[in-house]
């Protein structure tokens, strides 16, 4: 997979994955370590993101720490411990390269949508899914199955565990067969999508308010890119399904054209900070992001961003101030409130993120 998906995206220079129950870390780091050892020169100045989520906080918090014992690593040669992991006693330690990639977070696939700009959960390349599904009945599976499709660019893989392979739940992905398990690849012709008939956008130039290096922004629009919406909430709205989607340039041209009309909007900061995160504007996700605070200290979305991306670059006093003024905004509003475009996560949903975020970062 990693060949031809290297072949693929040598335009974008990027490569997106995404552990989907990843207790305590092992298959992401092993991911990254593959990516590291056998692939570093071909992804040298790639904006490479691992993401691993899981419902159990404890593990989370373990797998942050890239803690393994003997037993974890009983299959492993002595030369691949060495050069991998630092020794500490009884355990092993990931080495920091090999740790740099992966970022973890709280998700819950049975109540959490999916896939979602707002959490950082679309447009990936690969899904890891293993011997999670089957936990769930089959309507849930099914419903996931969706998710999940929806949640990878066209030509990305799915893998799921061996007692979740089923053709009847996989019927609108390609099926590969390679020794020792089978593989799911979202294709364009399993499903009709966008159609790409549409003229490029003109060359625009950055609004003021962000100057990173300029973006090629003619490329063929889809439909909800190209028709004007009525309003600005609307635009937003495609600015999010764009980038559900991979569409990453699209829908920076939106979001750059809504701040032009509309600088003051505090949502349209907010989506750009997510757009300049994923590619890997972690310098000017962050300006955006306070930016989109100043206009609107009661909004808490961007506070959450800002606790995870500081997190991402290693200020655990900076995150945790983050999270606390989400717990802070949050406290007096009633759980049941959907969040506005925020793909129906909810003022509870948030509750429920925030304190295991806090937990992950105490000393």
């Amino acid at each position: 997979m990693l060949p031809e998906l290297i072949r693929k995206n040598q335009d974008s220079r990027r490569l997106r994955i995404w552990h989907a129950g990843c207790s305590i870390g092992a298959e992401p780091y092993s991911v990254a370590i593959l990516l590291e050892q056998d692939f570093a020169r071909e992804l040298a100045g790639w904006e490479v993101s691992i993401i691993a989520t899981d419902i159990n906080r404890r593990f989370l918090g373990a797998a942050r720490d890239g803690r393994f014992n003997d037993w974890a690593l009983r299959s492993s040669t002595e030369e691949f411990r060495r050069a991998c992991f630092v020794s500490e006693g009884l355990n092993w330690t990931l080495r920091e390269p090999f740790r740099r990639r992966v970022s973890f977070q709280y998700h819950n696939l049975a109540r959490h949508v999916f896939p979602s700009l707002a959490n950082n959960l679309a447009a990936f390349d690969i899904i890891f899914c293993r011997n999670v599904m089957m936990y769930f009945e089959r309507e849930r599976m099914r419903h996931l199955v969706g998710c999940f499709r929806e949640s990878l660019v066209e030509g990305g893989w799915m893998l799921v565990g061996p007692s979740e392979a089923d053709i009847e739940l996989f019927r609108e992905f390609r099926t590969v067969n390679v020794p020792g398990t089978t593989l799911y690849q979202k294709t364009l012709n399993s499903v009709p999508r966008f159609s790409w008939s549409f003229p490029a956008a003109p060359k625009m130039e950055a609004p003021p308010v962000w100057q990173p290096a300029p973006l090629e922004i003619n490329v063929p629009l889809p439909p909800s890119a190209v028709l004007a919406p009525p309003d600005a909430d609307d635009e937003l709205v495609a600015v999010r399904t764009l980038a559900d989607h991979g569409e990453w340039k699209a829908a920076m041209y939106r979001c750059q054209a809504l701040l032009k009309s509309e600088p003051l909007r505090a949502e349209a900061h907010f989506f750009q900070a997510l757009l300049l995160e994923n590619m890997g504007e972690l310098t000017a996700s962050e300006q955006a992001l306070r930016r989109a605070i100043y206009l609107d200290r009661d909004y808490a979305l961007p506070h959450y961003h800002l606790g995870l991306l500081l997190r991402r670059r290693g200020d655990k006093a900076g995150a945790r101030r983050a999270f606390r003024n989400v717990s802070g905004i949050l406290s007096a509003m009633d759980e049941q409130t959907v969040l506005a475009l925020a793909e129906g996560m909810t003022i509870g949903d948030l509750k429920e993120i925030v304190p295991s975020e806090l937990e992950m970062l105490q000393e």
